[in-house]
């Protein structure tokens, strides 16, 4: 093995979470990296291909011992999101029941002339 990796691994890999996303609007999607990244990791940047394009209304969040909910709804000026408002419910787990009221704002700079 390489240097400094001993030991064996054995059982079957399961992911600590599953997201779900559904109830597309048809907006502008200009957070198509949520899918893939959590707040501390990096961010997969593949120029030209986009994996979401419109806003979930729904997010399901399966883990290994909690599951959530997110219901969002946007506001909208020329197609693109001012604001989503989210309320996230917790599903399953010791704070079943638990609520949470999301909201972020999204901001642009302005085009070059």
């Amino acid at each position: 093995p390489p240097s400094g990796i001993t030991g064996e691994a054995s059982g079957k890999l399961t992911p600590s979470r599953t997201l779900s996303f559904s109830n597309y609007d048809k907006g502008t999607n200009v957070d198509g990296f949520y899918v893939f990244k959590t707040f501390f990791e990096d961010v997969l940047y593949l120029p030209g291909i986009r994996f979401q394009v419109n806003n979930p209304g729904l997010v399901s969040i399966d883990g290994a011992e909690n599951d959530y909910t997110i219901r969002y709804t946007y506001t909208y000026r020329n197609s693109l999101p001012m604001e989503r408002q989210g309320t996230m419910v917790q599903t399953s787990g010791k704070g079943k029941g638990f609520r949470m009221a999301l909201h972020t704002r999204y901001s642009y700079y302005p085009e070059k002339a």
